[in-house]
């Protein structure tokens, strides 16, 4: 069970430093946070749109991971990803 949970803890460990690379990327103000606009805006793009789909996540549920990430101020922190 100790390697299956080692596995597991590296696979989130790689999923989140993804995550984080790809929320700075969507970032276009550089502000720290992604508002909806800069959420949204980043799956009307092939490139960002393909490395959604990477992590699993198809544009229709791109508003549904945007208010599970969102802690009621109507933006992500990017560095809390």
């Amino acid at each position: 069970h100790e390697q299956l949970d080692v596995e597991r803890t590296a696979k989130e460990k790689r999923e989140m430093k993804t995550l984080n690379t790809l929320f700075n990327g969507m970032d276009r103000d550089g502000s720290g946070t992604l508002s909806w606009d800069e959420f949204k805006q980043s799956f009307a793009d092939a490139q960002m749109r393909k490395r959604w789909r990477l992590l699993d996540f198809q544009p229709d549920e791109c508003k549904e991971l945007f208010n599970l990430l969102d802690d009621g101020d109507g933006e992500i922190q990017t560095s809390e990803v």
